[in-house]
């Protein structure tokens, strides 16, 4: 094997660039993730919950010319002669035409049975719409969780070109106005810690790593910005003014046989502090805007600048109480409780 040869060479410099430039894609939209996303509102919530189980009306069709000739009971040698026989004919045609009517009143008397139970089955749905929306805005609570955790279910986001959709839990406190979110928050082998490629000796492609410090702070950035993101689009769905603050408790599930969630973040925002204006600034930092919160818990200092070593850790020696959970326990375990 020539490894010296120049245009094999080029070529796994070529592939080099371009999985660098891929590398390269992947960090700059991790930039984008606390504010590029779209929320929803309550209309069209409730269209989708409409049209989801909405009765549309499938006519039944016209009767063929050859269901006609089969009911009016002519036969194909009788067609034949009516080729000859003028009165044959008219008479074979007198025959179709009132079978086709019969046909036909049969086939429009069924389309009008079908348009009526779709009419009656669509206005029990509008009735049923109509009462979701009022319950809706009277905070009932299952109807404001319902609707919240269609707004986060509409989200989805990419790590390392792998889609990824929200996992979480919410309780609705209609007293207060408040939701409470417990947010499953990526692992770090969900994130990759690869920044360029190069060509080695024998031409074959390497990754290049980044320090574990530039790591931490781009895993630490994304951890914070996807909290801020839910957040993001929970306050900006709320189009019928239902929420007055978001406890937020961001966690991670580092093993199947976990009893209990790891939460590294927790933190109360009230509607009138977050604005998606404010995080689409470049100049915005979600750890700072969080660290200007009254009440948040996180694993380290947020008001440090550096990332806390403790997430380096699967899982973290540190416990972050939350603020309030989301889970409804048993008598037998009374979690999900105020603080």
């Amino acid at each position: 094997m020539n490894i010296a040869n120049p245009e094999l060479k080029q070529q796994a410099e070529e592939e080099a660039y371009s999985k660098t430039e891929w590398e390269r894609r992947r960090i700059d939209y991790y930039r984008g993730l606390r504010y590029n996303f779209a929320a929803t509102t309550v209309d069209a919530w409730l269209d989708e919950y409409y049209i989801e189980r909405e009765a549309v009306f499938k006519p039944t069709k016209d009767p063929t010319w050859n269901q006609i000739r089969k009911d009016a009971g002519v036969g194909i040698l009788e067609n034949m002669l009516s080729l000859f026989s003028e009165d044959k004919k008219k008479a074979i045609a007198v025959k179709k035409e009132q079978s086709r009517r019969k046909l036909q009143l049969r086939v429009d008397e069924a389309n009008k049975r079908e348009r009526e139970q779709c009419k009656r089955i669509n206005n029990r749905i509008k009735a049923d719409v109509s009462e979701k929306f009022n319950r809706f805005t009277a905070y009932d609570e299952q109807e404001v969780e319902k609707y919240f955790c269609y707004a986060l279910n509409g989200d989805s986001y990419s790590f390392d070109g792998t889609e990824s959709v929200p996992n979480f839990q919410l309780l609705y406190i209609a007293e207060e106005k408040r939701l409470v979110v417990d947010y499953n928050l990526p692992l770090m082998e969900q994130v990759s810690q690869i920044k360029e490629w190069k060509v080695g000796k024998n031409r074959e492609i390497i990754s290049k790593e980044m320090s574990k410090t530039d790591y931490l702070e781009m895993y630490e950035r994304v951890l914070l910005d996807l909290s801020l993101r839910a957040v993001g689009i929970l306050f900006g769905s709320d189009n019928r003014n239902v929420l007055n603050e978001i406890v937020f408790n961001g966690s991670c599930v580092y093993s199947d046989w976990q009893d209990l969630l790891t939460i590294i973040l927790s933190f109360l925002m009230s509607k009138n502090r977050y604005s998606f204006g404010r995080a689409r600034r470049m100049d915005c930092v979600s750890k700072s805007e969080l660290a200007k919160l009254k009440n948040v818990r996180y694993l380290g200092d947020i008001h440090s600048e550096k990332p806390p070593a403790d997430l380096w850790d699967a899982p973290p020696n540190k416990l972050v109480v939350p603020i309030q959970s989301s889970f409804r326990y048993s008598e037998e375990n009374c979690q999900g409780t105020e603080i």
